[in-house]
C-alpha cells in the first residue's frame, strides 16, 4: 500500500492539460503515492485516447478508473473508496504541483498528529501554461483558531483542493465529499471538517499552479437575484453560526 491516494478526476479535459498534469506528479520527489484517475462519463473518443495515453505512462502507480458522469464530487468519491493509503491528495487534471509539493505535506502531517489537512498558496497560469497574477500568500491563516477559520470559510473559500493533502480517517469519518451537493463541493467539505474541529495548516509556499477557468476572466458576478454559490454552500450551517449567514 502507498503513503498517498492522489484523487485525479477527469472530464474531456484537454490531454495537453492531463499530461502536464500527470508529469509534474511523477516529477514529486516523495515517490510512494499511487494516482486514481476517474473518467468521468467523458465521450468515448476521447476515453480511447485517454486510455492509450495512460497505458503509454507504463507507470503501475497510475490506476484508471472508469465511471458515468457523477461530477466533481461523485467522482472523487469513486477513487477515495478505491485507496487505502493513510493521506490523500487531490490533483485537478489541468493544474500542475511543484517538485516538493507531496514530500512538504506529507512531512507536515507526519510531524504534528494533531493536523488534520495541508493546503498551499498557488500561482495562476494561463491555458498556455504561463504564469498570470501572482498574488501574495494569505497572512495570518495558522494564527487562527478553529471557529475563526469555520467564520472564514464561510465567506470566502481559502482552500485550493489541488493543494491538499489530508488524513484518510478524517475525510472517511464524514464520508467524503456529498455527491449530492450542486456546487462548492470542496467548500462544503472543508466546513464539514472543520464543524468537527479539524485543524488546517496552510503553507505559504507556492505549491501549485492553479489553471484559469474561462469564469477567471469574466467580470459579471451572479445575475440579479440569484443566490451566491458561497451562501448555497454555507447555508446548512446558519444554525451554527447565525450570525455570519
Amino acid at each position: 500500500m502507498s503513503q498517498v491516494d492522489v484523487i485525479i478526476p477527469v472530464y474531456n479535459t484537454p490531454l495537453l492539460f492531463l499530461d502536464e498534469a500527470l508529469a509534474s506528479l511523477r516529477a514529486q520527489s516523495f515517490t510512494d503515492w499511487t494516482a486514481w484517475i476517474i473518467n468521468d462519463g467523458s465521450a468515448d473518443d476521447y476515453t480511447d485516447n485517454l486510455k492509450h495515453s495512460l497505458d503509454a505512462l507504463k507507470d503501475s502507480r497510475v490506476v484508471y478508473l472508469a465511471s458515468d458522469h457523477k461530477g466533481p464530487a461523485g467522482s472523487r468519491n469513486v477513487g477515495l473508496v478505491e485507496g487505502a493509503a493513510p493521506y490523500i491528495a487531490f490533483l485537478d487534471s489541468d493544474d500542475c504541483w511543484l517538485p516538493g509539493h507531496l514530500a512538504s505535506q506529507v512531512a507536515r502531517l507526519e510531524g504534528d498528529s494533531a493536523l488534520t489537512l495541508v493546503h498551499g498558496h498557488s500561482r495562476i497560469i494561463d491555458s498556455d501554461s504561463k504564469p498570470l497574477r501572482a498574488d501574495p500568500p494569505i497572512a495570518g491563516l495558522n494564527e487562527l483558531s478553529v471557529r475563526e477559520c469555520f467564520l472564514r470559510m464561510l465567506n470566502h473559500n481559502f482552500v485550493n483542493a489541488s493543494s491538499v493533502v489530508a488524513r484518510r480517517r478524517a475525510l472517511a469519518e464524514v464520508s467524503y465529499f456529498d455527491g449530492s451537493f450542486p456546487c462548492l463541493v470542496d467548500k462544503e467539505l472543508w466546513l464539514r471538517l472543520l464543524n468537527r474541529g479539524a485543524r488546517f495548516y496552510y503553507d505559504a509556499e507556492v505549491v501549485l499552479f492553479h489553471r484559469a477557468s474561462a469564469q477567471y476572466f469574466q467580470k459579471d458576478g451572479p445575475a440579479s437575484g440569484d443566490t451566491p454559490p458561497h451562501h448555497r454552500a454555507g447555508s446548512r450551517y446558519c444554525e451554527i453560526e447565525p450570525d455570519v449567514c
